[in-house]
């Protein structure tokens, strides 16, 4: 490991998260406390109706979540011992550097030539996933075994700082203008930064410059091109849709990795 990853993580990220759990558990109490406030007053039929309303909402989170681990179940491969070891000895490697107690399960995608790549789980306790594109893992076999190191550890990066857990505690202030993406984009700064210090810089780039021109394009990228023209000809409009959106702009995540 070439840095305490304790250093990486982004100082937004705690600060953002501060404002949203300031926010939010003021607004669980409330409700919670409305439901007995208004079953004390009026009887257990209204509070019924609330802790009826409440169980409905979470039962269709559930459904939904679970349909989506289904999906990806039942159309990805399986990464296992036997099904692209490779992959599972990578994502092993970069899971007790970066000491998490288990590695995710793993699933391969094929998503129409995407380059992305994810982590989620089954709500709090459970078991996490994460899904690789297949046009990611195809990159191994053109040297660009690197890149796949980065967004492997990038993706580990987020189970290790717990951010699905996390966010279903600020649920409430994620729909606060702004703040929550604020939080997000933070939170994918902090995830570059542990996935470079495991990775090593060149390794970063590559990961990066993937996301942004591809599997074959991207050893053309020229990383100080691409962070000149961000800076000079971004204008309003990129800057508001970066402020609505959960990740940075690219050529700040290079500028990110690049100061690290």
């Amino acid at each position: 490991m070439q840095k305490n990853l304790n250093e990486c993580v982004n100082k937004k990220e705690n600060f953002y998260f501060a404002m949203m759990l300031l926010v939010s558990l003021p607004i669980w109490a409330i409700m919670i406390f409305t439901v007995f406030a208004l079953a004390t007053k009026t009887g257990i039929g209204v509070s019924s109706l609330f802790v009826f309303y409440f169980f409905f909402f979470i039962i269709l989170m559930i459904i939904s979540q679970g349909i989506f681990i289904g999906q990806i179940k039942n159309h990805g491969v399986k990464v296992t011992e036997k099904q692209l070891p490779g992959v599972l000895r990578t994502a092993t490697k970069l899971a007790e550097s970066m000491g998490l107690k288990q590695v995710p399960e793993i699933y391969v995608i094929q998503a129409g030539g995407l380059l992305n790549a994810f982590a989620t789980k089954f709500f709090a306790g459970s078991t996490h996933f994460m899904v690789l594109y297949s046009d990611i893992l195809e990159l191994a076999y053109d040297k660009g075994e690197g890149a796949i190191e980065f967004i492997i550890a990038h993706e580990l990066a987020h189970i290790k700082r717990n951010h699905m857990t996390k966010r279903y505690l600020v649920l409430p202030a994620s729909f606060i203008p702004f703040l929550g993406m604020a939080y997000y984009r933070a939170c994918e700064y902090t995830c570059d930064s542990f996935a470079a210090a495991l990775t090593g810089a060149e390794a970063a780039k590559q990961g990066l410059a993937v996301l942004g021109l591809g599997k074959k394009l991207h050893v053309s990228l020229d990383v100080n091109e691409l962070i000149d023209s961000g800076r000079a000809y971004g204008g309003f409009w990129s800057w508001f849709a970066e402020k609505v959106s959960t990740h940075p702009s690219l050529f700040k995540r290079f500028v990110n990795i690049l100061n690290n």
